[in-house]
Parts: structure tokens; sequence; C-alpha cells
């Protein structure tokens, strides 16, 4: 690639939150109350291992966890930006939404930016 576009930006962005910090939402996201805190740990990992990948190749990281904090799975159609494992507003559920990829857009706009 560095041959292709010299001066290329590579971006990698984060995952948003899927489930708020302690307490989960069931029956949309089907996920038992102690795992709430468990999964989250598990996806701050992921985000972790990601940013680390990032850092070693010169990568630009795009941290969504602060700003996706209270958009997760289990708020209300217009709040989340993720959307439940049931009842979902989109075909594809545990996924961000419209809104979560516009997010996802301006945060790496401002990376892009500085």
């Amino acid at each position: 690639m560095e041959r292709r576009a010299p001066r290329a930006r590579v971006v990698v962005v984060g995952y948003q939150w899927l489930l708020p910090p302690t307490i989960g939402c069931a029956p949309q996201m089907p996920v038992a109350p102690g795992d709430v805190p468990y999964l989250r740990s598990l996806q701050r990992t992921l985000n972790t291992s990601i940013a680390s990948a990032a850092a070693e190749t010169d990568t630009t990281f795009v941290d969504m966890s602060v700003v996706s904090e209270g958009h997760d799975g289990c708020q209300a159609v217009g709040t989340r930006w993720a959307e439940p494992l049931l009842f979902s507003d989109q075909f594809v559920p545990v996924h961000p939404n419209a809104a979560g990829e516009a997010a996802m857009a301006a945060e790496v706009e401002k990376a892009l930016a500085s």
C-alpha cells in the first residue's frame, strides 16, 4: 500500500459500546445481569488490543468507547448507536445503526484533521 499511496493515512476504528456498564436490558439484549460487566471488559480488552496493534503499525486508532457511552443497544430508538439483538430496527442486530455509523465517521474526520 505504501508504494501505491505513499501519503495515505490508515485509520482503524475501535468498537463502540454494545451494552451499558452494569445492567443489561433483557429481552432486547438477552445477557445475564452478571455477564454485562464481563462482556464490557472483553470489549475493552479488544479495543486495547486494536489500539496496541495500531500503535505498532503507525496507524491512527479512533477510540469510540468514550463518545459511545450511553448509546449502547439498550437505549431507546434515536439514542442508541448499536441495535439490540432482538427488536432491532435494522436487518443486522448488534451492529451500528445509521446514527452509530455517522458518529464513527465524525470521529474519523476529527482524527484525520489532527
